[in-house]
């Protein structure tokens, strides 16, 4: 009997350990990395463009916002990529550290030159 109710135990014990492993990242969880994403996008964009916005002052605010979403573009498949997954929210919680230490190690060198191209869709004035 006592073999029975320890076989059911940690049956049940495994399939908690399974459960959890299906869980995906909580909403807060979702808004930090957003943050980390919207902080490293922002910190790559001023180094990407230390040496001056090369547009009108007038242009200069967007082209700045939309190299910026290409950052988060970047980061944002660079990281499904890893993960395997088809969108970030899917990501398992017991992968969340993880996760998140993989978005703060990225670096502005480890874009590639094809990541960063303007594009002539921006319609930006003197870009191309």
């Amino acid at each position: 009997m006592e073999d029975c109710v320890e076989n059911r135990v940690s049956y049940v014990e495994d399939m908690v350990e399974e459960i959890k492993k299906e869980v995906p990242i909580t909403y807060e969880q979702q808004k930090e990395l957003q943050s980390i994403v919207q902080s490293k996008a922002n910190q790559f964009t001023r180094e990407y463009y230390k040496n001056g916005i090369p547009v009108d002052m007038k242009y200069q605010n967007e082209l700045f916002k939309k190299k910026k979403g290409q950052f988060i573009r970047a980061m944002w498949t660079r990281l499904k990529e890893y993960f395997n997954v088809p969108r970030y929210t899917a990501i398992q919680k017991v992968d969340y550290d993880r996760t998140k230490q993989f978005l703060i190690m990225i670096e502005f060198k480890d874009f590639k030159a094809n990541e960063l191209e303007d594009k002539s869709s921006w319609n930006i004035p003197g870009l191309l």
